[in-house]
């Protein structure tokens, strides 16, 4: 078993626009802006996030060195560079694998695998799995 460490400010920014963290950190997210997420501001919810992202980034490191690791804080990385959405607040998946291309010598691509099920979320019947692009949106992760 690893503990994570908080993301900090700086591996935030790598992914998202450095207004952003500061505003998500700080609470000065308008009422659109929670809107859009889902979510409630709270600093419970801050730590939640960047604990969440740091132990994403800790897991990609531990899987880079051992061949595989999970880190079961996962699952919400929806959020895009300059505001969170579908209650995602922060991408620790884009972050985990910008943090392994700019630190790691093997300069080895990564595959994000997204299986996950969005449920009535545009229809009245759910998709079955699909596997979605989420480069696009991260142009930070594809330098």
């Amino acid at each position: 078993v690893w503990v994570p460490e908080m993301a900090s400010k700086d591996l935030l920014s790598c992914v998202h626009t450095e207004d952003y963290p500061n505003k998500f950190i700080s609470g000065r997210i308008n009422e659109e802006q929670r809107r859009t997420t889902g979510c409630p501001w709270s600093k419970g919810i801050v730590r939640c996030c960047r604990y969440e992202t740091g132990g994403t980034v800790l897991a990609a490191q531990v899987a880079q060195q051992r061949g595989l690791a999970c880190s079961t804080a996962g699952g919400t990385h929806h959020a895009f560079p300059s505001y969170g959405s579908g209650c995602c607040l922060l991408s620790h998946l884009a972050a985990a694998a910008k943090y392994l291309m700019s630190n790691s010598s093997s300069k080895r691509r990564i595959l994000i695998v997204d299986l996950d099920v969005h449920l009535f979320y545009d229809g009245a019947c759910p998709p079955p799995v699909r596997c979605r692009q989420m480069l696009p949106a991260f142009p930070a992760v594809t330098k």
